[in-house]
């Protein structure tokens, strides 16, 4: 696993949230530039890229000036599943493993990102996932040897969520603090997303 592709899914229409989500400003940059700034400050990773849909020109303008990889997926309205196969096709070649990076989860952080990375390194498991307040949290890495098949080949919207609920046996929870759960959120509606940005901000510690 020397090599860690960093994906941002940034291709839905986000028909809950009525428009762009991921293009709406948290504390002063669109969600997913947050998102790619995170993912892009992680030494660990060895690229970063953003699948692209619906709405991909907010996208496109959003990460404008990153050094982000654009993967267009016009299959977007297929589901998740096939973002992640976009995804996959684009990675660099020798990629060891693929984390999967949500564009609405903007206080996601270039640590947390590195302490996955680090975790899974040291694991057998061919699946990590952070663990915080007794929950799974994404993002979600999957050691590509193993998964980057069934990847390619899942369907529908439920993406990696699928194949982690039917091989418990092969996922490992990164665990994190309490303080952290901040840096998990992420939102689907107007409402959820006005309740975000009013989170408590939090500092944690390193965990």
């Amino acid at each position: 696993m020397s090599r860690v592709s960093a994906v941002i899914l940034a291709a839905g229409k986000a028909m809950r949230a009525g428009g762009p989500k991921v293009a709406w400003p948290v504390e002063g940059l669109p969600s997913v530039r947050r998102v790619a700034e995170a993912a892009l400050g992680a030494r660990a990773v060895t690229e970063v890229l953003a699948v692209t849909g619906a709405w991909e020109a907010e996208v496109r303008e959003a990460l404008r000036g990153l050094a982000v990889k654009i993967v267009p997926n016009p299959d977007y309205a297929a589901g998740q599943s096939a973002s992640l196969a976009a995804a996959l096709r684009a990675v660099e070649p020798g990629a060891g493993a693929a984390l999967f990076l949500l564009a609405d989860q903007p206080f996601i952080t270039s640590q947390i990102i590195g302490d996955l990375v680090q975790f899974a390194r040291n694991s057998s498991a061919t699946i990590v996932a952070p663990l915080c307040r007794g929950r799974r949290r994404n993002p979600a890495l999957f050691k590509l040897p193993r998964w980057r098949d069934a990847l390619l080949q899942a369907g529908g919207d439920r993406g990696g969520r699928g194949l982690i609920e039917a091989h418990p046996e092969e996922l490992a929870l990164c665990p994190f603090d309490d303080a952290f759960e901040r840096c998990f959120l992420d939102f689907d509606t107007p409402a959820e997303y006005e309740r975000m940005l009013h989170a408590p901000a939090q500092h944690p510690d390193n965990h």
